[in-house]
């Protein structure tokens, strides 16, 4: 039975591990996103830079999942 606890374990801390990971690229992300505000703001991007790299950060969220 010992296999099976281990198991159960280690998926248990695969998926916080997985949790985590995402987490902390939902972080990363919406960090990005607010220096790209910041750099349309100071005039240092274009809207069209903007609108295309905000794009790709949105794929990229989408990609993650939803998270609560």
């Amino acid at each position: 039975m010992a296999f099976c606890n281990d198991s159960a374990q280690a998926q248990a801390l695969a998926q916080q591990i997985d949790l985590l990971e995402r987490k902390l690229w939902l972080r990363a992300l919406r960090a990005q996103r607010l220096e790209l505000y910041s750099l349309s703001r100071h005039h240092q991007m274009g809207d069209d830079v903007l609108r295309e790299v905000l794009a790709d950060l949105d794929m990229s969220e989408a990609n993650l999942g939803v998270m609560k």
